[in-house]
């Protein structure tokens, strides 16, 4: 049972939105059909982020920025 923490969800929504992406959890029900208590409760502290944070991701596009001078790729 090595699940991403919420932070990182919300990192990885963050960097694959700024991408033009989408992110898709793989969350499924168990065999009584519920969602388990751990998956809803890192779903719903994504949805608090999202709540307050969301317009950044709902409201954004891909858009390919020249190359900084700080980057050194």
């Amino acid at each position: 049972m090595n699940f991403k923490s919420p932070r990182e969800i919300i990192q990885l929504l963050v960097e694959v939105v700024s991408k033009g992406g989408n992110l898709m959890l793989n969350v499924g029900p168990d065999g009584k059909g519920a969602i388990p208590a751990y998956s809803r409760k890192y779903l719903l502290e994504v949805g608090k982020w999202l709540d307050r944070f969301g317009e950044g991701i709902y409201k954004t596009t891909y858009r390919l920025i020249h190359r900084q001078p700080w980057d050194v790729r």
